[in-house]
């Protein structure tokens, strides 16, 4: 991993006035729990690790923390953690739906108590299952309540309208026609958040217009301003229209 961005992870926390509220040694302590309860479960179910190279996002984030080093993880993933608490105060929605259950680089604000007083939605998924299995109403945080709903209600449009989506690049990648259908679902004006657009920064190569995650932009142009933060992982943020 490199470590200048290392280095820049851990000055986004010293100077952000929420840094140590999210990012704290309870906070870490706390995620490598979560990481080690999903891994046990997966391995219960004998979820084959191999989809890790397959893509497969609501499983690859357990193998892929457990598996570094905590610091190496930690710093690395609170640097986008800080940005997306940034914008939950920014733009305080009053409803956000998650297709990953909050999982994964959204983790660790539940600890913090982002989402008290946000409704929560969340996608009935494998995502969900280790949610309700390892994470739910074991930290304050935790706690809060949510409505959930199966992907058929999403395509139909048979959902409330959301003010915020938060979500990852690899779940918009692979089904265009739920991607129409999930921003369908977000009021007009309202936002959607995506992290780990720029796939490690491959996205930034000389062929990045044959890269799937570039496609996911070009679609995501045509329904409002969208923004792009390099960083880390890389953040991408649509305004709808």
């Amino acid at each position: 991993m490199n470590p200048q961005l290392l280095k820049l992870a851990m000055v986004t926390r010293e100077l952000a006035s929420v840094g140590k509220t999210v990012v704290s040694e309870d906070t870490m302590q706390d995620l490598q729990d979560f990481v080690t309860r999903c891994r046990t479960t997966m391995a219960e179910a004998n979820v084959d690790a191999r989809y890790v190279a397959r893509g497969l996002h609501e499983v690859t984030n357990y193998f892929l923390f457990a598996n570094r080093l905590p610091e190496e993880t930690f710093s690395f993933l609170f640097g986008q953690v800080i940005g997306v608490r940034m914008i939950l105060d920014l733009v305080k929605p009053s409803s956000v739906f998650s297709p990953e259950s909050l999982m994964g680089a959204f983790d660790p604000l539940f600890v913090a108590g982002t989402f008290d007083d946000i409704e929560l939605n969340f996608l009935n998924s494998a995502s969900l299952y280790l949610f309700e299995e390892n994470r739910k109403n074991r930290t304050p945080g935790t706690t809060v309540g949510y409505k959930v709903y199966d992907k058929s209600e999403i395509l139909e449009d048979r959902t409330p309208k959301f003010d915020m989506i938060l979500s990852v690049a690899s779940t918009w990648a692979c089904d265009p026609d739920f991607c129409d259908a999930m921003i369908d679902s977000v009021k007009p004006g309202g936002t959607v958040v995506i992290l780990s657009v720029n796939d490690s920064s491959q996205i930034y190569s000389s062929g990045y217009r044959w890269h799937q995650y570039y496609d996911m932009h070009d679609k995501l142009r045509a329904y409002g301003k969208t923004y792009h933060l390099p960083g880390f992982f890389g953040t991408t943020v649509l305004l709808k229209g």
